[in-house]
């Protein structure tokens, strides 16, 4: 049977410095690579769901410089500066989200309790309206400081105060669950981002399969990658026939649950781009050490080989998936 990729791309070979080159495998990479691109930087515009633009912000005439500069200072991590400029504001002028938004996100950030607890008090004192900004980065510094109560008590007053939660505000409630070990809590909190009418992003399952997959819940880490967009635009045309697995933008787990996952579908030989590991935070290599410490663990019958062309030139950043039917037959 002809498959949909097949149909879609001839599979032109072209002779390029004395190697035979597939271009369709790296334009149906460069395809993916675009799709999920997009669908993260969504993710950014809807941080900023129902709120004012800088454009049009209620802010005190003569305020915006004085919020331009705070930014800038706490951009330098300069955050004494931001707030004497803060401190310089005339009393005439009033603050507003956008002053205290920047100060509030370093101290969230650097996970000073002391200084969240300052700002707060400035927000009281001044009367500051908080918008939606103000309580994402509320939301996660209560997660990051383990106040998973405080979170949920931040998104009640975001709601009473008549904003609308955004993507990345369940994502952030969503994480947090999972860190306090409250999977059913992270789920309805997934049901009810549904239910305001936001879809989830590539950041949001894998925040659930990350969290799954910490705990050996494999079964639902399959279930949650089954539905996200690594799914049908990274594993489906793989089972379809095009043999080429790209693991840029997944998490080492997400990665390992696409493995799991061939084992349901008629297997044939996959290459997978793992990348070299040479621009990250990892080690060289990585995601390919994972896959293979992964592999090992579970005793899946697979085995990563070298990939390489006719010429026998291999490609580092890439490798060869296989079966490997040892482990039926050892006796270890």
């Amino acid at each position: 049977m002809t498959s949909r990729i097949s149909q879609t791309y001839n599979r032109p070979v072209t002779y390029t410095g004395g190697l035979f080159e597939d271009k369709s495998r790296d334009y149906h990479r460069d395809q993916q690579r675009a799709k999920l691109s997009e669908r993260v930087e969504q993710t950014r515009m809807q941080a900023t769901h129902n709120q004012p633009s800088r454009k049009h912000a209620r802010s005190a005439p003569g305020l915006m410089r004085y919020n331009i500069q705070i930014g800038q200072a706490v951009r330098e991590k300069k955050i004494e500066k931001a707030w004497s400029i803060y401190h310089s504001i005339p009393e005439g002028i009033k603050r507003d989200a956008y002053t205290v938004n920047p100060i509030l996100n370093y101290y969230v950030k650097t996970k000073d309790e002391k200084g969240i607890d300052t700002v707060l008090g400035e927000i009281s004192r001044e009367h500051i309206a908080l918008d939606v900004v103000t309580y994402n980065t509320l939301i996660d510094g209560s997660i990051k400081a383990g106040k998973f109560d405080e979170a949920k008590s931040a998104l009640r007053k975001m709601k009473a105060a008549g904003l609308q939660p955004t993507v990345v505000t369940y994502t952030t409630l969503i994480d947090g669950s999972i860190k306090a070990g409250k999977f059913d809590e992270a789920k309805s909190t997934l049901r009810e981002m549904k239910a305001a009418g936001l879809q989830p992003t590539v950041v949001t399952y894998t925040t659930l399969i990350d969290g799954y997959y910490s705990v050996r819940d494999f079964e639902n880490s399959k279930k949650m990658f089954q539905k996200s967009p690594f799914f049908t635009e990274r594993l489906l045309p793989v089972v379809d026939g095009d043999r080429c697995l790209d693991l840029h933008e997944m998490s080492h787990a997400v990665a390992c649950i696409a493995i799991l996952l061939l084992l349901e579908y008629p297997f044939q030989e996959t290459t997978i781009i793992h990348g070299k590991g040479l621009h990250g935070t990892f080690e060289s290599f990585a995601m390919k050490n994972a896959l293979v410490q992964f592999i090992e663990n579970e005793r899946l019958p697979f085995a990563i080989e070298p990939s390489q062309n006719e010429f026998g030139v291999i490609n580092k950043g890439r490798s060869e998936l296989v079966l490997d039917l040892s482990i039926f037959t050892s006796t270890g």
